[in-house]
């Protein structure tokens, strides 16, 4: 095999999760040509990869750039296409690129795409994380050795890195003095968003036990709103210990992330890239999804904390479409004294 594409839409967690794909055909085909296809927003997870020979990105693939783009992906023909997406937006698109080998994931609507299917486990067969276990399923058709312990890895130059050690001296973060923790601090949406008022007692418990650390919060411009709202909810010695610089771009604030002790807070892209650099996580899951996918329990330096941990009864009967109806009154039931002493322990653990 020379050359294939894996195509790869959504959120920054998807897109760094599906290089292991990468990594694994690289390994087994030392000469392929790896093709990447991703939405533009979330290059900068990838950027440096060395298993990526080409990273094809679009702002949005919808009917007008499905099109356009199969007529130039068309033209590389590539011996095997790899939809991890596998929606009908990208089985539409490799469809019409039209190779022979297309791997996507099993669905009745989207099938017919595909020259071959998977179905994604619901439970881990190789004590590893399920979305990590689930993209190297994509590999099994070939026949070749897959590594199930491959996790996904972000790569920062020198450069970079120099580059955010003067910023953090500019803005006051002394790093080498202080261990500083970043806070994932609002989810992709409000129903995937602990309540402030709640992360604020969190980081009020830290600060009261942890004398010397600091916060660092993810969060953009547009979301300045919601910081406030959660710095006023603080008591005033967790708000000395707050650090309000933001990093100006995706790039820039993952190589200062690369600098911090640990990450916590709500699950997702901080999450996700924190475990590519090698940081200590601790995430808080929402209320309707579940950890089967994306949680890590019982790793080292990873925790994961849940509502079912606590209530497993509001979830026998319970569907996914209820939960996710009723995610705030659930997101109340999640109190900060629930997760406090784990969370505290955690801390704890990765400052000694």
């Amino acid at each position: 095999m020379k050359k294939c594409l894996i195509i790869q839409i959504k959120m920054i967690g998807d897109v760094l999760t599906s290089t292991i794909i990468l990594d694994s055909l690289k390994h087994n085909y030392p000469n392929i040509t790896l093709h990447y296809l991703v939405e533009k927003r979330t290059l900068p997870v990838i950027e440096n990869h060395p298993a990526i020979d080409k990273a094809i990105s679009v702002e949005k693939l919808n009917r007008d750039t499905i099109f356009l783009l199969s007529k130039q992906l068309k033209a590389e023909k590539y011996d095997l296409i790899i939809d991890v997406y596998s929606k009908i937006n990208t089985a539409l698109l490799s469809f019409l690129i039209g190779n022979k080998a297309k791997f996507g994931i099993y669905k009745w609507y989207t099938q017919w795409a595909y020259s071959k299917t998977i179905k994604y486990r619901t439970k881990s067969l190789y004590h590893t994380q399920l979305s990590y276990e689930n993209r190297l399923q994509f590999l099994e058709p070939l026949s070749v050795p897959i590594d199930y312990s491959l996790k996904p890895k972000i790569y920062l130059t020198t450069e970079e890195q120099e580059k955010t050690k003067q910023i953090c001296i500019n803005h006051g973060i002394n790093y080498n003095e202080q261990p500083h923790i970043m806070v994932s601090i609002l989810g992709s949406s409000t129903n995937k968003t602990y309540p402030l008022a709640y992360l604020a007692k969190l980081l009020d418990s830290i600060a009261n036990t942890f004398k010397n650390v600091k916060f660092l919060f993810n969060y953009i411009p547009a979301q300045q709103a919601e910081v406030n709202r959660l710095i006023e909810l603080c008591n005033s010695n967790t708000q000395k210990l707050i650090n309000p610089y933001y990093a100006k771009n995706l790039r820039d604030f993952i190589t200062l992330t690369s600098f911090c002790s640990m990450s916590i807070g709500n699950e997702g892209g901080l999450i996700n890239m924190s475990k590519a650099l090698d940081i200590p996580t601790f995430a808080i899951f929402s209320p309707w999804i579940t950890t089967k996918a994306w949680g890590t329990k019982n790793q080292e330096n990873h925790e994961v904390v849940h509502l079912e941990d606590f209530y497993p009864e509001d979830y026998e009967s319970s569907n996914r479409k209820e939960l996710k109806e009723n995610t705030q009154l659930l997101y109340q039931k999640f109190t900060p004294n629930l997760i406090q002493k784990k969370l505290l322990t955690f801390v704890e653990k990765q400052l000694t």
